[in-house]
């Protein structure tokens, strides 16, 4: 065992007390005690290395690993073992301290008498310059920092006067307690400096491993590396390990190479997931090959390099031995073959005949060239063809849906617009016929009579229309109401701010609200027998009596009376109107906030006392000059171009009825179909963009440059290049579409003048600039695909001198007539692009999650939420426990009166 070097132990400073000097002898003595516990390898024949799962774990805990590790293995013998033990002092991997043994047994004696086993231990961190760092667990709290140097001799071999400890940049006395240098938690944390880097930094052997004491003392050493130091023994560290063979334990060093951060894999390519967007590459990229091995052989001299080259000819051999059959020995010519001369070939000849065969190969590769070429061009052809009648045919049924829509909106009108559809049609009728009696020659008598006998047509038609819109407003009111409790009824449905998904959750209140729905569909239905009738108004007098209010006393006497004209046996036909009246006193009775919390959302003047409503309706209530009512701002359409609100929309669709009467449907495609074609637009140039930021990526990987992911635009909307930051087609109505199609482009394609309406679209006229009532052209649909192939070509190139003229004095026009519109819509896309920003860098979490959240509308079919891959779960619903007794007759009408009257 090496000897205790004293001057290390003590300065020249230091005044050492006699107890310390004692204790400093018992750690000579007790340094002996210390044995080694190495993870176990085995391996095979072919110096293949297995490593159990201990040594495996040893080998991957590690704080901070490097990206990419070269492992190599290098085999020592037992006999360089030995000569470093020799060298260096039993090191906790070698149990190979000898002691005789009587200094065992004194030593043993004065353990048992001094030793006494710690109750708590700390935790010891050595950190080095090359970054790794030692930890030592479980080392008792009495110990000091000359037996810290004793634990770290025993574990490397490094020799005492090898290394120094540092404690915030000064040197460590040795006799400090290691319990003065713990923080909170119980750990020191010192610095290990070594004065020979190069020659101990590997003897320090990377893994876990345990120093026990013969006295029970386990001291658990784990060694890690943190981080890449500077200089050759920052980027290698040394692992030894022991490997059974045949029986034999031999020992092999594992050298680890880390290499820097700032290393580049080579890109061979890989894989993407369609889902979650990872990326896999291929092995070989993830982690660096092993290095080629030297040949022995020389591959490189001067004499190969400057070698002369000789040119020489050899001639064939001219001498040939032959046999022929003679006495004794017979030779069989069953195989021989006669062979005659041909004609001689001259050189010129066999050229000839060569150049021809050459001719006759290229014949037939140009022939096979030129079909496969027309094969192409036929396919191109047919392609084009197949595409032409296939877009022919679309735009013919588009045709075809568009007229049998405007015939089935005239012959069952539902809505304010098909009505408004009726009474253009009336319009157009009324012109011919009086167009008709123009033509004809009539006295001034004749004329107002046919007039007279017109406006009484005109007149029955429009007492016609009147009907079927009463009757269509009844069932649109009754429709009305059956959404409006459908949508209290509705689960609340939002996106989710973390992945983006939609979800549903029920809340007390529409579960109140379904409950509330269900009787309505119940009371609803003419399917029931008897005995399911009376249940169902079972259901509904308990829960409408529980409310002290006027209306559920009506309703409750309306049910008793059904109840009891059911029971003296009333036909069904005669029960129709009291159960209508039934059915909307309790929709009446649903819409009320106390009863059905729910509803209050929706309903477009709230209820309650007179200041609650004044308030709710405060800055939301307009005066009408027309009509002389107070309503809410949304019944006042807001066009692009007026300076302040018009009469509503009622007094304006009856203006058009009893004057112009025009239809303002056609307007109202043209306007959706821009705005697809906008967005559209949109999501091409976003994939666009995104390819090309992934082509960039690869290519910059291909160079070996350093890769920047971030640069891969995302495809949700949140970059600012490819925002949809044009709001001008959403900030026009039909109105407005009507105003630019009749006023500023007469109603006409400004290429073919063509009238039909149907058939005409607006489209950029600019393609590389966002469309705006002063960007826009009218053309048909044909014209308009056209001219949007036109891309960055110059239209001046692209069109006469005299259309331009034409197209930029109507744009001249559009841009005078929505002056006001042009600087809100520059004021929208700045805020959309600075909220994009913001959501891109949020300086708060919350903010962030609220500005990703989408409130989604209350109803919508369930299987736009669900999927094949994915079942999500359905909110069930249960019947009120009041509705079970009640079923099947268990309880008599009688018994339920009389709880609700005690209720």
């Amino acid at each position: 065992m090496a000897n205790f070097p004293s001057e290390c132990v003590v300065s020249e400073n230091d005044r050492v007390e006699s107890e310390e000097n004692l204790h400093l002898q018992e750690l000579r003595e007790h340094a002996a005690d210390y044995e080694t516990d190495v993870p176990n390898c085995d391996g095979d024949e072919n110096n293949n290395m297995y490593i159990d799962q201990d040594s495996a774990c040893n080998l991957e805990q590690r704080d901070t690993t490097p990206t990419h590790t070269t492992v190599k293995f290098k085999e020592q013998t037992q006999q360089n073992d030995n000569k470093t033990r020799q060298n260096a002092p039993a090191t906790g991997f070698d149990n190979a301290v000898n002691f005789d043994s009587s200094s065992k047994e004194s030593g043993k004696k004065r353990r048992e008498k001094n030793f006494v086993q710690p109750s708590e231990g700390i935790v010891v961190y050595l950190q080095m310059d090359n970054g790794v760092r030692m930890e030592y667990h479980e080392v008792p709290q009495k110990y000091y920092s000359s037996e810290l140097c004793w634990l770290i001799v025993k574990d490397t071999g490094i020799k005492y006067d090898g290394f120094k400890l540092l404690s915030n940049g000064e040197q460590l006395k040795p006799m400090v307690p290691l319990e003065e240098l713990a923080d909170i938690s119980g750990i020191v944390k010192l610095d290990l400096n070594l004065y020979d880097r190069e020659k101990d930094s590997g003897k320090i052997y990377l893994g876990e491993r345990f120093l026990t004491s013969k006295s029970g003392l386990n001291v658990k050493v784990v060694v890690r590396k943190t981080f890449i130091g500077m200089g050759p023994c920052g980027a290698e560290n040394v692992l030894r390990v022991t490997v059974d063979q045949a029986g034999k334990p031999i020992k092999k060093e594992v050298h680890v190479q880390w290499l820097p951060k700032d290393h580049h894999k080579l890109f061979l390519g890989g894989y993407r997931h369609t889902i979650s967007k990872k990326r896999y590459l291929h092995a070989y990229s993830q982690t660096r090959g092993l290095p080629r091995p030297n040949s022995e052989v020389q591959v490189f001299s001067r004499d190969t390099q400057t070698y002369r080259m000789k040119h020489f000819g050899q001639a064939t051999v001219n001498h040939m031995s032959t046999q022929f059959s003679k006495p004794g020995f017979f030779v069989s010519n069953y195989q021989d073959q006669l062979r005659t001369p041909g004609v001689y070939e001259t050189a010129d000849e066999y050229l000839a005949r060569i150049l021809k065969q050459i001719i006759v190969i290229q014949k037939y590769t140009r022939r096979w060239l030129a079909k496969r070429y027309v094969d192409r061009l036929r396919k191109i052809r047919n392609a084009f063809e197949q595409w032409k009648r296939e877009h022919e045919n679309t735009l013919k049924r588009d045709r075809e849906k568009r007229v049998n829509e405007d015939l089935e909106r005239r012959l069952h009108p539902k809505c304010r617009a098909d009505f408004d559809r009726l009474f253009n049609a009336l319009e157009q009728w009324r012109r011919s016929e009086l167009a008709k009696i123009d033509r004809q020659q009539l006295s001034t008598a004749e004329r107002k009579a046919a007039l007279a006998l017109l406006l009484d047509d005109e007149t029955e038609l429009i007492s016609a229309i009147g009907r079927h819109q009463l009757c269509a407003s009844k069932k649109g009111r009754e429709t009305a109401q059956v959404n409006l409790l459908r949508k209290a009824a509705a689960p609340v449905r939002w996106i989710s701010s973390i992945n983006g998904r939609p979800l549903e959750i029920e809340t007390p209140q529409t579960l109140r609200a379904k409950e509330l729905l269900d009787i309505y569909i119940s009371l609803s239905m003419e399917c029931l027998t008897k005995e399911e009738r009376l249940d169902i108004l079972l259901t509904a007098k308990r829960i409408t009596g529980v409310y002290q209010l006027k209306i559920c006393k009506e309703i409750v006497s309306l049910i008793d009376r059904e109840a009891e004209l059911m029971m003296r046996g009333v036909r069904e036909d005669q029960l129709r109107g009291l159960r209508r009246r039934i059915l909307s006193r309790f929709v009446k009775f649903s819409e009320i906030p106390q009863v059905n919390p729910e509803i209050a959302k929706y309903l477009s003047v709230p209820s309650g006392d007179r200041e609650k409503i004044a308030d709710a309706l405060k800055g939301n209530v307009q005066y009408c000059l027309s009509c002389d009512r107070y309503l809410k701002t949304s019944e006042f359409p807001l066009s692009a171009r007026v300076n302040r609100l018009a009469p509503c929309m009622s007094c304006r669709r009856q203006d058009n009825r009893a004057r112009k009467r025009s239809d303002l449907a056609p307007y109202q495609h043209i306007l959706v179909e821009l705005r697809r074609n906008e967005t559209e637009l949109v999501q091409n140039a976003r994939k666009q963009a995104h390819e090309e930021a992934k082509e960039a990526e690869i290519q910059r990987l291909e160079r070996g440059e350093t890769p920047h992911p971030e640069s891969i635009m995302e495809l949700d909307g949140t970059d600012p290049n490819v925002l949809n930051t044009n709001p001008y087609p959403f900030l026009v109505n039909k109105e407005d579409i009507q105003f630019l199609i009749d006023e500023v482009w007469e109603r006409r394609s400004v290429l073919s003048g063509w009238l039909d309406i149907t058939d005409l679209v607006l489209t950029r006229w600019r393609i590389s600039e966002p469309w705006s009532p002063w960007n826009t052209i009218l053309l048909t649909r044909e014209e308009a695909e056209a001219h949007v192939k036109l891309g960055n070509f110059s239209l001046e190139l692209a069109y006469a001198d005299a259309l331009l003229n034409t197209v930029n004095q109507r744009l001249v026009m559009g841009q005078n007539a929505f002056r006001r519109l042009r600087n809100n819509g520059i004021r929208m896309a700045c805020e959309q692009v600075i909220t994009a920003q913001r959501m891109k860098n949020p300086e708060n979490t919350a903010e962030w999650l609220r500005e990703r959240r989408q409130e989604l509308p209350p109803l919508v079919p369930h299987q736009q939420l669900e999927t094949d891959d994915e079942a999500r779960h359905k909110a069930t619903y249960q019947p009120p426990t009041f509705q079970l007794p009640a079923i099947r007759g268990e309880k008599a009408w009688i018994d339920v009166n009389k709880e609700i009257q005690s209720a």
